[in-house]
């Protein structure tokens, strides 16, 4: 018997015991619902989300004012490449302000349009390096001598240095991508840290609100009974032996003497709202229980 019960808990799967009936401990830790992951470092936990987030942002800073220098100074011939250069680094560095606004003031919608940006910048880089790739995996002689300036590439192997650059920008492409890939992991995390969407997903303070005594209550609409009426005796109110339902219904004659004597009762009492209203039988002159509402 024993050995039979042996070999089927160890059929069981490790998932049906609980902490104190699973002898081997293998079942794995429950996962950690969404509201209660820790959202408030990144970098494997290395480093707080805020500044992790202020720091991509002071990047993107550096990187756009430079962009607003070398479009006034690179291509100050070239008014196209100029103004385009100048209207993407001016919409980074305003994205890059509602950022810092954002970690400052701790408000996650602030930062939406840096995370805008940055999912955009990702797109470009993504194009780029396939775009680098394909002339990269499609390179043939005939771009050598007919179509390669001799002096952007004064070497003899002209074919090998097209390989290289196309190369080069292939990979510095992926590797923007990464990062931006990483950036935009950081920055959607300090938006749920700062609440996201919905509601605030930081740790709950629990702590006890200071201590506020309040006023017993007061119930304006009951008239409680005087001392002096509650104390006397129900025979002293009914001025007589209580008569119950038993003798009042059963009664062929009841007198309406009782049922007044009742009903102040049960006011003084303060029991229910007893209405005096007593429906009498032409032709027998008596009540019943339906009668007294």
């Amino acid at each position: 018997m024993n050995h039979h019960s042996g070999s089927f808990y160890q059929r069981r799967p490790p998932s049906l015991f609980t902490d104190d009936e699973d002898p081997t401990g293998q079942r794995p830790p429950p996962k950690m619902a969404r509201s209660e992951q820790d959202y408030s470092t990144c970098c494997c936990g290395s480093i707080n989300i805020k500044f992790g987030t202020f720091f991509i942002g002071v990047l993107y800073l550096i990187g756009s004012v430079g962009q607003i220098i070398s479009s006034f100074v690179a291509y100050s011939s070239q008014a196209s490449i100029s103004w385009t250069t100048f209207s993407v680094a001016v919409i980074t560095l305003f994205s890059t302000i509602f950022l810092f606004i954002g970690v400052k003031t701790e408000r996650g919608e602030w930062l939406i349009p840096f995370w805008v940006i940055q999912f955009l910048n990702l797109l470009a880089l993504g194009a780029l390096a396939i775009i680098f790739l394909i002339f990269l995996c499609s390179f043939t002689p005939k771009y050598g001598d007919g179509n390669v300036d001799d002096t952007t590439f004064p070497t003899a192997d002209k074919d090998y240095q097209i390989q290289v650059t196309f190369g080069v920008g292939t990979a510095l492409c992926l590797l923007g991508c990464i990062f931006n890939v990483w950036f935009i992991a950081v920055v959607h995390k300090c938006y749920l840290y700062f609440g996201g969407s919905s509601c605030s997903r930081r740790p709950v303070q629990l702590e006890a609100p200071p201590f506020r005594p309040t006023p017993p209550p007061r119930f304006h609409h009951f008239q409680p009974t005087p001392e002096g009426r509650r104390s006397r005796p129900l025979n002293t109110l009914l001025g007589g032996p209580l008569l119950t339902n038993e003798r009042f219904f059963s009664s062929s004659k009841p007198h309406l003497e009782d049922s007044i004597r009742l009903e102040r009762v049960f006011e003084d009492l303060s029991i229910l709202p007893f209405h005096r209203s007593v429906c009498t039988d032409n032709n027998r002159g008596s009540m019943s229980a339906t009668d007294i509402c």
